[in-house]
């Protein structure tokens, strides 16, 4: 339990000072009682309507009140979280007591859904097809939490909330990564439910583990502003009086959307589960172990020598077992350094990659014969310190992120942020060339690929050139978001319509992060940082053939590189591979056109630049 509270109060900072941003886009309703005849034809009505994406439905011959059919439509809405593109919102007829009519809401366009639909199955199937079926379903839980941990990050424009922006958008309020986590563990057969209370404005899980039900909370595990490769595990399949004894979970109103099955969080089974405490994103290991980082506690942190985190690896049917200790401190603004420590590691090719403060280090899979591969230039020094590291599997590339602080500087959540690259060498077992001759740090600091810009959690090389991008800037004080739809008339006989709508508010609680004020010592990591490296990182990436197909002319949409009718992240992150020629990369001809973001008649990283400005909404 403690070491629940300490990450719960030290690495998610500002995920905690989001407690009420967590936003539903709805109030949401208690769920109905056992289904009549009338229910059952209302249920069927209305998952038939979603599918033929319909408009109306119509409830003649079944007399259902008004907050009858608001109990259906939400329970069926959260249970069934795979209609991603049904509104929250809706219209409705009356006559007399009963509806007559409701008229559906949809999320995007209709003629988008089947596309979207189809994003959603494949984004689904690819995240289950990485279960380790020696797991168990307590692991494959914990997996799946931290994979959307890892790969979504907390809309603070609180615009998005459905299981595709959370999955296949990257990009979700708390609904979403419910929404999400319910979709992914029933794809993987684990029961889980939406848990939502409008005393907390938020929405979080109930997941089933060998009969017993457990909490499961996403966003708050999430940091807020987003650190790649890192999440929180204070809320990973925990009792009901674990969350009622949380502040930011102390409320009388859970509510389970399950289908009128029963659920209570009784069980307190793993509230001392191996990951408690780990303050990174573990990572699957190919003997279905999992890597992971657990800090010294802040509380023991008397001088900077005592910030440190060791690299473990552990399982349910294994004791944890340390491989190394990384002695890492960072600095803050006034010179003294934060008692938290913020390494992350990750896997690629047998190897496991971590960092410091400036550097990032490669050791063998037994956390030994740690090797510097990178050190932060002058440049990157001026913007600030490694608070992240994520390898892309595929490619081999590994995204850093540089911050200046791990927190936002105030209430309007603005933060500076630059992602850059190093394309890593290919595993050994997938290359006949011989080992690299060995090399000094300064050569390997000079040999990786040119320092490159890259975009949020996806690992994709951008430019040649740091470019700062900014945070979507948001003022959340007492900030008050109003979901409104426009009326709608439905010709009825004796009919009067109205319009759900709802007002969210939205508070936020200033915090500041535990600093200790003991000079700055030398700080190393307990692997030796020689001065001779045999680890090079490759400089080149392989020729990418670009190919373009007949299409027909369509309008001009600026940034929307893969021609889905939109600009969003993946565009940057298709632009980012693009233009760093990773192999297989392609892009159609409209999206050629559409990728001249700047309209200079060339593609390049200014135009994955002009992305990235547009969606922090600095253009």
């Amino acid at each position: 339990m403690k070491n629940r509270k300490h990450l719960s109060a030290l690495l998610r900072r500002a995920a905690s000072a989001l407690t009420a941003a967590a936003v539903l886009i709805c109030a949401v309703p208690l769920h109905a009682s056992a289904a009549s005849d009338s229910q059952e034809t209302f249920v069927r009505r209305f998952k038939e309507a979603w599918e033929n994406r319909s408009t109306t439905v119509s409830m003649r011959n079944l007399s259902l009140t008004l907050d009858e059919c608001m109990n259906l439509y939400y329970d069926v809405l959260y249970t069934e979280s795979d209609y991603f593109y049904v509104a929250s919102s809706f219209s409705y007829a009356m006559n007399g007591n009963y509806v007559s009519t409701f008229v559906i809401k949809y999320n995007y366009d209709t003629k988008e859904i089947d596309r979207m639909q189809q994003e959603f199955d494949d984004a689904v199937a690819a995240v289950v097809s990485e279960i380790n079926p020696d797991w168990t379903d307590a692991e494959t839980v914990l997996y799946l939490h931290d994979y959307l941990a890892v790969h979504c990050q907390y809309d603070l424009t609180y615009t998005y909330a459905d299981a595709y922006s959370a999955l296949v958008g990257g990009c979700s309020v708390c609904q979403g990564y419910a929404l999400a986590m319910c979709v992914l563990c029933r794809a993987a057969g684990i029961p889980c439910y939406p848990v939502t209370s409008d005393e907390l404005n938020h929405m979080w899980n109930a997941v089933q583990i060998d009969g017993n039900w457990y909490h499961c909370d996403i966003t708050f595990d999430d940091n807020s502003p987003d650190l790649i490769g890192h999440a929180a595990h204070s809320y990973v399949l925990v009792s009901n009086d674990y969350m009622l004894a949380d502040s930011m979970h102390n409320a009388s109103d859970y509510n389970y959307f399950s289908d009128s099955n029963p659920v209570s969080c009784d069980s307190s089974a793993y509230e001392d589960a191996f990951w408690v405490g780990a303050i990174d994103a573990v990572t699957p290991l190919p003997d279905g172990t999992f890597l992971y980082a657990m800090m010294n506690d802040p509380d023991n942190v008397k001088t900077s020598s005592q910030i440190y985190a060791d690299l473990m690896v552990a399982s349910e049917s294994s004791a944890p077992a340390a491989l190394s200790r990384v002695s890492a401190s960072w600095l803050t603004e006034r010179g003294t350094v934060y008692t938290t420590c913020y390494v992350s590691a990750d896997v690629y090719g047998g190897k496991i990659y971590y960092h410091t403060r400036d550097s990032i280090y490669a050791a063998d899979a037994d956390g030994k014969n740690a090797q510097r591969i990178y050190t932060l230039t002058t440049e990157e020094k001026e913007i600030g310190s490694i608070y992240g590291i994520l390898i892309d599997q595929k490619t081999g590339l590994l995204t850093y992120q540089i911050q200046d602080a791990p927190l936002f500087a105030d209430e309007t959540l603005t933060m500076n942020t630059v992602f850059n690259t190093i394309l890593l060498e290919k595993p050994a077992e997938q290359t006949t060339a011989p080992p690299e001759e060995t090399t000094t740090e300064a050569e390997t600091t000079t040999s990786a690929a040119e320092t490159t810009t890259t975009v949020s959690e996806t690992t994709a090389a951008v430019s040649e050139t740091t470019t700062t991008v900014s945070e979507t800037s948001t003022t959340v004080s007492e900030t008050t978001t109003t979901v409104s739809e426009t009326t709608t008339t439905v010709s009825e006989t004796t009919t009067t319509v109205s319009e759900t709508t709802t007002a969210v508010s939205e508070t936020t609680t200033t915090v500041s992060e535990t600093t200790t004020t003991v000079p700055e010592t030398t700080v190393t990591s307990s692997a030796a940082e020689t001065e001779t490296t045999t680890f090079t990182v490759s400089e080149t990436t392989e020729a990418v053939t670009t190919t373009t197909t007949a299409e027909p002319a369509l309008p001009v949409l600026r940034g929307d590189v893969d021609v889905n009718g939109r600009v969003n992240i993946s565009d940057a992150i298709l632009l980012a591979q693009f233009n760093a020629e990773i192999a297989g990369t392609s892009i159609s001809r409209q999206g050629l056109v559409n990728a001249d973001c700047n309209e200079d008649g060339s593609v390049n990283t200014d135009d994955a630049t002009w992305i990235l400005e547009t969606l922090a909404g600095l253009i």
